[in-house]
């Protein structure tokens, strides 16, 4: 439970919908801070009332116990910091793109190439964003967002005082840390009638449109 809780809450936020882009990092992130402090209240807890007093027991079932979940612990390590650092470091420099962190983060220009770990971004663009930093940190000094809708209307004021990191974001904003998004797009596909499988792509794409946002209005 004490290891299995962050994976859970992470998982299902960013199996979510909406600009996730904003705040994946400091989603992985809490799952890795949690993975470096080792915080075990309930185990200590199980094995104390197992042990009955026994601190020799106590401290033999909590160092097994450990033991089970350090392989699953040592696998989310090895995909965190090494196989997939490029997209970590990817969801990392996205943060620029949230109006409401970016007057904290205070990029610069170099450090604004973090971005080309999008596979969209080149030198080129790199460069386009780094003439429109400055007034895009003022525009954003002091903003308060009460959800991630607010950041999209932030960003839909301000695309033509910032046509270089408004294109940027709208690629940013389809990249999404899970495919359970899309998995919901294909589910709704798989509830057309046998007529409507032969109907023209338009109208199927309609079709789903109206069905996923009647369902988005229910959550």
């Amino acid at each position: 439970m004490d290891v299995g809780v962050h994976f859970v809450t992470a998982t299902y936020y960013l199996e979510g919908d909406g600009p996730l882009i904003f705040t994946c990092f400091e989603r992985l992130s809490a799952v890795q801070h949690a993975v470096a402090v080792g915080h075990f209240p309930c185990l200590e807890a199980t094995a104390r009332e197992i042990a009955g007093g026994n601190a020799a027991l106590q401290n033999r079932l909590i160092t097994e116990a450990k033991a089970c979940v350090q392989p699953g612990l040592n696998f989310f390590r090895e995909k965190f910091n090494i196989q997939f650092i490029s997209n970590v470091r990817a969801f990392k420099a996205a943060r620029f793109c949230c109006p409401v962190q970016v007057t904290a983060l205070r990029p610069d220009a170099r450090s604004l190439e973090e971005l080309k770990n999008f596979p969209f971004v080149n030198d080129a663009m790199v460069a386009a964003l780094a003439t429109e930093l400055l007034l895009y940190i003022a525009a954003a000094d002091g903003l308060v967002c009460n959800n991630e809708e607010e950041k999209l209307t932030w960003w839909a004021a301000h695309q033509d005082t910032l046509p270089q990191w408004t294109a940027l974001v709208r690629k940013v904003l389809l990249v999404q840390p899970s495919s359970a998004s899309a998995e919901r797009v294909f589910s709704l596909l798989a509830t057309l009638s046998a007529q409507q499988e032969a109907a023209l792509e338009d109208y199927i794409e309609a079709s789903v449109m109206v069905r996923y946002n009647n369902n988005q209005r229910k959550l």
